[in-house]
């Protein structure tokens, strides 16, 4: 072939496609400056950008909340009300009453209480200053309604927990680990009076830690018995009360269960759960359903459990990010709909913490996110901005 033949690169196709790469890798880690808000809060503009290390943020709390106006009422006088007939089938009917457990009023609350609480669970407690009566009338109509009889303890402080585990342990195995970790953690519970809020806080978390440990080992089965017998909310500093209560074990008895037996006390009616939400560590919330109802300020609420879906290190990341926390509301609704053939409306309360100020909220609680659209190079008016 002669030499001017010969076929020359597309010179110009090629300078455009440096020039246009160039620029992308200029304009994009600066597009930022473009978009209303603080990047590092709203996250927009962030991809490809060059500050991901610039702050440090975490989340606080997020919260998902369902509204279906078919399950939910509201009646002429104001009041909520749940239309049961609309509530999956194989979930039970149970509404969640969240409390703050140091505030808690064992006095205005007597007969029989449900609780869910970190590492023992649903359980089921006798509020009477009449114990020996009361306790009479429970086994009288336990053996009328199931036909058998429930193990009815006294509850004891988390302090007597710890030393009747010390004793359990030396029992067991006298060179058991536990051992030394339950004399750090009695020493600690016995100074609680006399230490900050913070570190109160710490050691609730360290008692947690360290007897979910003791749940993971093959020592649990021995050691189940003695924490069962745990003050309701011990665990998360509950307040105490002034006279006894008991805690009535029926193994039969399964209250994550839609065919929970408990209705029968009811007479199939719906029955209350007390539990402080705002204290219960993540492990405990895979115990939750994925959906379940709260009555909390003289309001109805259906709660969506995303720790039954996502491990530790996807929520970590996802509630700090308005696209990702707009896109799993989309799920929710769209699982939602796939249940019960109805469309809901999705609202979220996300807190989030920024280079370690006070938390604030993330996305506008107020706004449906379900019809809320997502910009993908501009900024997302149902980002809230934040308070500097």
């Amino acid at each position: 072939m002669p030499e001017n033949l010969t076929p020359k690169p597309p010179r110009k196709l090629v300078i455009c496609f440096i020039f246009i790469w160039m620029a992308a890798q200029i304009i994009l880690p600066f597009r930022h400056f473009l978009i209303e808000g603080d990047a590092n809060w709203t996250e927009e503009g962030q991809d490809f950008s060059w500050r991901m290390m610039l702050r440090a943020k975490m989340a606080g709390q997020i919260i998902y909340t369902i509204k279906d106006v078919e399950l939910v009422i509201v009646r002429a006088q104001g009041k909520p009300r749940i239309q049961w007939k609309s509530w999956f089938p194989n979930e039970p009917r149970a509404v969640y009453a969240p409390v703050d457990c140091r505030l808690f009023d064992w006095n205005k609350h007597p007969g029989l209480t449900v609780t869910y609480e970190p590492l023992v669970g649903y359980r089921v407690i006798l509020n009477s200053s009449g114990a020996e009566t009361a306790r009479d009338q429970i086994i009288e109509k336990w053996q009328k309604t199931y036909g058998r009889s429930p193990q009815i303890d006294e509850t004891v402080s988390l302090e007597e927990v710890i030393v009747q585990l010390i004793t359990l342990f030396e029992s067991l195995d006298k060179n058991s680990k536990f051992i030394a970790d339950l004399e750090t953690l009695k020493q600690s519970i016995a100074s609680l009076d006399q230490t900050a809020s913070l570190s109160r806080e710490k050691t609730y978390a360290h008692a947690v830690e360290t007897l979910e440990r003791i749940k993971r080992s093959p020592f649990w089965e021995a050691a189940r018995p003695v924490l069962m017998r745990l003050r309701p909310f011990a665990l998360q500093g509950g307040a105490s009360t002034n006279h006894p209560l008991w805690v009535i074990q029926d193994k039969n008895l399964d209250f994550e269960s839609s065919k929970n037996e408990f209705y029968q006390l009811t007479d199939g009616e719906p029955y209350w759960i007390w539990v402080d939400l705002s204290r219960m560590p993540p492990y405990s919330w895979k115990r939750l359903p994925l959906t379940f109802i709260t009555y909390h300020h003289r309001k109805l609420k259906v709660l969506w459990n995303y720790f039954r879906e996502l491990n530790g290190i996807q929520v970590e990341r996802f509630s700090i990010n308005p696209h990702m926390v707009h896109q799993y509301a989309q799920r929710v609704a769209r699982v939602w709909k796939q249940k019960t053939g109805r469309q809901p409306e999705i609202y979220v309360s996300s807190y989030v913490i920024l280079n370690d100020k006070r938390p604030q909220l993330l996305v506008d609680p107020k706004l449906n996110l379900v019809t809320a659209k997502y910009k993908p190079f501009g900024h997302n008016p149902w980002v809230l901005p934040i308070d500097k």
